[in-house]
């Protein structure tokens, strides 16, 4: 009886929570559940689920308006782009698809093969965009890269190292304050301090040096 209940009371109260159009819908559940006027607090197995993402983390709140903040054992995965985040703290904005992570955090891309983790990121689900911040660091096992600097741009088509750069790839190694690699020919454009290690066979065809 006790099951019946709390699977009635998960489906009640998710059917109120509608888009202002009605177009989008999104179901909840938690072990616990506190509703006031103007939120809802999940606490203990909580979940968020949309057409978009699916969210587990012990706490979850669900303002009428503004972003859903998420605390401990944070795990979202996004159903479009099979991305996977982990964290303890986190806010996600729904009508942008954009998640925030204001603390240690690291995100698994399987189908780019990639792991990135930061002490600050900031992920876009629609653009599948990434910037990293505080000890960033990468690994893509796609252009076989691992890379860290104070922060990292992760595009479609490239990768931006800015402040104390570091990247290998293969048997080549760069260092400088600000590191461009393109993810489609794999060149490397080095900017300011430029020190690598490179494979004479691929150092002028692959890199680009513009230390002034």
């Amino acid at each position: 009886m006790q099951k019946t209940r709390n699977l009635l009371l998960v489906l009640v109260l998710s059917s109120v929570f509608l888009s202002p159009l009605g177009a989008a819908s999104f179901s909840f559940g938690a072990d616990q559940t506190h509703v006031t006027k103007n939120s809802k607090e999940l606490k203990g197995n909580a979940f968020y689920e949309s057409e978009n993402v699916y969210i587990r983390a012990d706490l979850i709140q669900l303002p009428e308006t503004g972003p859903i903040s998420l605390e401990g054992n944070i795990v979202l995965r996004s159903k479009e782009h099979s991305i996977m985040v982990e964290s303890m703290r986190a806010h996600f904005y729904k009508e942008a698809q954009l998640l925030i992570v204001p603390a240690w955090g690291r995100i698994v891309d399987p189908e780019k093969k990639m792991v990135v983790q930061a002490g600050y990121m900031s992920l876009n689900l629609a653009k599948q965009e990434i910037e990293l911040s505080i000890d960033a660091r990468i690994w893509q096992e796609e252009n076989n890269i691992i890379g860290r600097a104070d922060k990292i741009d992760v595009k479609e088509d490239s990768i931006s190292f800015f402040g104390d750069a570091e990247l290998k790839q293969n048997d080549n190694s760069y260092q400088a304050q600000h590191i461009v690699f393109d993810r489609k020919s794999e060149k490397v454009i080095l900017f300011g301090n430029v020190e690598g290690q490179m494979q004479t066979d691929t150092a002028n065809e692959h890199t680009e040096n513009k230390d002034a």
